[in-house]
């Protein structure tokens, strides 16, 4: 009970503190529009309508082709984290505060790509294909599609939500004001 409450009292100073994102962050993107399903009181899944870029873990802190679409995601379940009652709390709770910031134009950070007792990777292949998040866990191997869908393209096979550090707002100047000119760019298109 102790470490979770340093968790969270360190999840509040640092959201305070108005962080650039410089961290372990897995998807950069301007949020335009979030849809909760099946509804937004207790969501299972959830649509992000928006621009996004991923961090490219094959050229280091590189940040992959911007893309106008949604991404689709869904809650965890007992496979994939230990505490499935407080994971999809911190995750609905994210959700909110995608939910907040959405419409607003305000780049943001999000869904880390980490978790106790594994390693993870995200991987940009080859052109003509999507991104793809490889997690090394001590045991398995497994292989989630985290790609920008197409308006048109129906929502189908959501991929895991995954929390850590929360939503980190993008701040213009600093060290990230290049991927907030070009998802500001993107946002324009």
């Amino acid at each position: 009970m102790r470490i979770r409450a340093t968790i969270f009292l360190m999840s509040v100073l640092i959201a305070s503190t108005g962080l650039v994102a410089s961290g372990p962050l897995g998807i950069f993107g301007i949020v335009e529009k979030v849809v909760f399903e099946p509804n937004a009181s207790e969501p299972e899944r959830v649509q992000l309508w928006g621009v996004f870029g991923y961090v490219n873990g094959d050229a280091g802190s590189g940040i992959s082709r911007i893309e106008r679409g949604y991404l689709y995601f869904r809650l965890p379940n007992a496979d994939e984290v230990m505490d499935v009652p407080l994971s999809n709390t911190l995750v609905r709770r994210e959700w909110a505060d995608l939910k907040a910031v959405a419409g607003t134009g305000q780049a943001v950070g999000f869904s880390v790509p980490s978790r106790g007792g594994s390693r993870v990777l995200w991987r940009i292949p080859p052109t003509n294909t999507k991104p793809y998040l490889v997690e090394f866990a001590p045991l398995a191997e497994k292989t989630q599609n985290y790609r920008v869908r197409a308006a048109s393209e129906t929502p189908t096979s959501p991929a895991e939500y995954k929390t850590d550090l929360g939503v980190v707002k993008l701040h213009p100047e600093g060290n990230r004001a290049e991927l907030v000119q070009r998802l500001r760019e993107a946002l324009k298109q």
